[in-house]
């Protein structure tokens, strides 16, 4: 893939929203994909859908994969070839610790890597309205 003359970096994007309150959580989901080895790029959103907006991010990265954080603290990573309402993984607001942030951000990277994820996965998405 070519942007004019030179060649697009990959990455998984990764979306926050009001980024200066969800530091930690976007703190621990870049450091789990670091871990991993994968690039990434960070941007700050004002959508109030986290499962939308990483199907977004995943539509945008050249790997497939995005991540979202929600106003709310919860973590959604998407994968571009699911139906935008049925992520990969779903973890509510501000629900478990550092671990499964982190593991989150491991989970995105995984993906690209085409590994298995981490034991002790968070719940895959189990439909309803989570924004």
């Amino acid at each position: 893939m070519m942007a004019g003359n030179s060649p697009v970096r990959p990455y998984i994007a990764v979306a926050v929203a009001r980024e200066n309150t969800q530091q930690d959580i976007a703190k621990e989901v870049l450091a789990g994909i670091e871990e991993e080895g994968i690039p990434c790029k960070l941007q700050s959103s004002t959508s109030a859908n986290t499962v939308k907006l990483a199907y977004s991010c995943a539509q945008q990265s050249p790997l497939g994969v995005g991540i979202a954080i929600g106003y709310s603290g919860d973590v959604v990573v998407h994968y571009q070839r699911l139906h935008e309402e049925e992520p990969l993984f779903y973890l509510g607001p501000r629900e478990g610790e550092t671990n499964s942030w982190r593991r989150m951000g491991s989970h995105g990277a995984r993906l690209v890597k085409g590994i298995p994820f981490k034991k002790n996965s968070v719940n895959t998405y189990g439909g309803g309205s989570h924004g």
